[in-house]
């Protein structure tokens, strides 16, 4: 029987992207629950499958292979992914506590977040750890840009130890043939594994020139040393791969724990005393049917996580999960070469590597294998109560009260009326000998982040005043929240206005009010205010003859979004081109007063062509591009070489008549990038031919002949 869609959206928060929330993500792409929305906070966009990271270190897989792109997974699954690192639960409240930004909300939460390493004293400073896995990749290519070492020791002999060990002498063999290894354990190696399993263990790591220390229990680490209990042992490389512990901040949640501080769950995986809240993977303990920590129960809890969230929503009845008692063990043991283990069975061999390397990519290739599962941020279809037009569209006062009594604002001498003391207007009083400058700019969200939107959003509406040389001031906010109920429209309303508001103090402006509404989307604009000494603003007209054009910031982020939005992105090009987007034109602006700057103006939708023919025509004259010295955003060429562009793209394309030999670059690579819109853009500015240029790049010059063009 399907149930009964959800009148009232309810929402669910995963906290952290470990293998069960990914395979939970990976089902709701395929059965999306109508009316239900979904979010994911992750303090990594790419999540490393634990099974194949000895082979990414040994330079068997790479990390494309090995990572799980989370972002694209919650694209494909209709669900909001928020970049986040997490730093408490408060059950009580019922928040999700993150770093630097304001907590989340939940009606519902799983948990997921994985484990730390376990304390050694002195580890922090002097050891690599393998936990939490997800930032063993850079950690790993540091150890690699430094000299090779002499002695290298892991210190741990389960399952983990004796595979990095192997793997890290299996990288090293090449550029570090005479570096010593030693595998240290505190008990027997592989404890838990039958006799002849260990045996075979020993045997790979004598094979490879490994030394073994067992029963060996470290007391510290110290700078090149391994201080044990009873002796120590010089390495100049320590890697820590000793099983996890449980976050620090799970015994101040107000959650049930085990003694030894990790979430107890029942058997349906919900808390022992908070059941709106889950708990999966390494990070929970069933307490009816404890198991040792391994990917394999993570994967296994995903179906019932999947069918427990959909059933606790409507009050059905949970499913109950009981964990098997045994697994198939595959552990790499050499180039190539691996040994499996079920119970008293054992191999060894090329064949058994070829069969957990089959294992492992049929694993990953359910992630990246994502066609015909196109969801759309936020989905919430089914059946959804009327929704009030004109100001029975305002979001309700309850919110509105809740969010503004969580910020930080504030009123300088110039404002007689603004948040602190709200009317039905804010005044403000310009300074002596200064005109009052404006704009107003805004858009509908292009991520699925509300607190980053907010924060470029702001930077965007921002640049208007640089690019006048005005000092900003002051803003007022209208805010398009998407339908929802309160918990989740409060979330949104505080985790925008929060990004907002801390983009503005950056600028040392302050908000004085605003407008709040109900729509289909999450949308921003702002006006913004500044202040300028009379007949000193900065326009588009005043460019000279034999000036360069110069630019602060690369182009690309029309084409880099929409391919965004068709998932045919890599992460790292949408992380850098949010970081340049955030960049503010402020130190850009004051740079370009001080070369005695003749014209500015902000590169945005028109484009760099758009905006760049109306400083001409402002100024009555033309100007020479550089097609070849544009700066590009990564990712952005590949994205422009694809034919993907942004919806305005074409309608700015129209400007391409005013390129006078736009003929001879018809088959230019970069061509597209011209009429490319931009999202916080940079500065474009008309500067003396004999300033200094350096924090600019320079695209081109300005000359008599109207329109533009193109030359090398």
């Amino acid at each position: 029987m399907q149930p009964s869609p959800i009148t009232d959206k309810a929402q669910i928060l995963l906290a952290g992207g470990g293998h069960t929330h990914a395979l939970l993500l990976r089902m709701w792409a395929m059965h999306p629950l109508p009316g239900v929305s979904l979010v994911l906070v992750s303090d990594q966009v790419l999540a490393p499958y634990s099974g194949m990271l000895p082979g990414l270190l040994a330079g068997e897989y790479t990390a494309a292979d090995t990572h799980i792109d989370l972002q694209r997974l919650c694209q494909a699954a209709g669900a909001t992914f928020i970049h986040a690192r997490i730093t408490g639960v408060d059950a009580q409240q019922q928040q999700l506590l993150l770093e630097d930004r304001p907590p989340l909300r939940y009606e519902w939460l799983s948990i997921n977040t994985g484990i730390t390493p376990s304390h050694i004293s002195g580890s922090d400073e002097h050891a690599i750890a393998l936990k939490p896995v997800s930032q063993l990749r850079e950690r790993w290519q540091s150890f690699l840009a430094e000299k090779a070492p002499h002695h290298v020791a892991v210190i741990g002999g389960g399952a983990a130890g004796f595979e990095i060990v192997l793997a890290i002498h299996d990288a090293l063999q090449a550029t570090a043939a005479n570096t010593a290894f030693t595998l240290l354990s505190a008990g027997g190696l592989l404890a838990g594994y039958p006799l002849a399993v260990q045996q075979r263990a020993r045997q790979c790591l004598q094979d490879a020139g490994i030394n073994l220390h067992e029963d060996f229990r470290v007391a510290r680490i110290e700078a090149g040393t391994v201080m044990g209990e009873t002796h120590q042992l010089e390495a100049d490389a320590i890697f820590l791969a000793t099983p996890g512990q449980a976050p620090a901040w799970i015994r101040h949640s107000g959650l049930a724990c085990t003694d030894d501080g990790f979430i107890a769950v029942h058997d349906s995986l919900q808390s022992l005393q908070h059941d709106h809240v889950f708990a999966v993977g390494d990070v929970s303990v069933q307490v009816n049917h404890p198991r040792p920590r391994a990917g394999v129960y993570a994967v296994r809890q995903a179906p019932v996580l999947f069918h427990n969230l959909r059933a606790a929503i409507h009050g059905q009845p949970l499913k109950q999960h009981r964990p098997q008692q045994r697994f198939l063990s595959l552990l790499r043991c050499g180039p190539r070469t691996a040994i499996a283990a079920k119970g008293g069975l054992h191999a060894q061999g090329h064949w058994v590597w070829q069969w957990k390397d089959t294992i492992d990519r049929r694993f990953m290739r359910q992630f990246s294998e994502l066609s015909g599962m196109t969801g759309t941020p936020g989905h919430t279809s089914g059946s959804q109560p009327m929704r009030c037009g004109g100001c029975g569209a305002k979001v309700g006062k309850t919110v509105l009260d809740t969010v503004l009594a969580q910020l930080d604002v504030t009123c300088d001498a110039d404002t007689v009326i603004g948040l602190q003391q709200p009317d039905d207007a804010a005044i403000i009083t310009p300074p002596k000998g200064m005109q009052l400058v404006q704009s107003v700019d805004g858009f509908r969200s292009f991520i699925d982040d509300p607190f980053w939107f907010g924060r470029i959003a702001a930077q965007h509406a921002i640049s208007d005043l640089h690019a006048m040389g005005a000092t900003p001031h002051s803003a007022l906010a209208h805010i398009t929240l998407p339908h929802g109920n309160a918990v989740q429209m409060e979330n949104t309303l505080l985790q925008v206005m929060t990004g907002m508001t801390r983009t503005l103090h950056e600028e040392g402006m302050q908000l004085l009010g605003g407008h709040t509404a109900e729509g289909a989307e999450l949308s921003v604009s702002l006006t913004v205010n500044g202040f300028i000494a009379a007949r000193s603003a900065l326009t588009k007209a005043g460019m000279k003859t034999g000036d360069w054009l110069v630019l602060s910031k690369p182009l690309g982020t029309g084409t880099l979004f929409a391919a965004h939005m068709q998932q045919r992105t890599q992460p790292e090009w949408i992380e850098a081109a949010l970081a340049v987007m955030l960049q503010s034109n402020r130190e850009a602006s004051e740079r370009l007063r001080s070369l005695g700057v003749h014209a500015c103006t902000d590169v945005t939708g028109f484009g760099l062509l758009g905006h760049l023919l109306e400083m001409c025509e402002a100024s009555h004259c033309g100007a020479e591009l550089f097609l070849d010295q544009l700066p590009v955003l990564a990712g952005a060429h590949a994205c422009l070489a694809a034919g993907i562009e942004s919806t305005l793209a074409p309608e700015n394309r129209r400007f391409a008549e005013r390129i006078s030999n736009l003929a001879n670059w018809q088959t230019h690579p970069l061509l597209p990038l011209l009429f490319d819109p931009q999202t916080s853009g940079g500065l474009l500015a008309s500067i003396p031919a004999d300033s200094a240029t350096e924090g600019f790049t320079v695209i081109g010059r300005v000359c008599q002949t109207p329109g533009v063009h193109l030359v090398l």
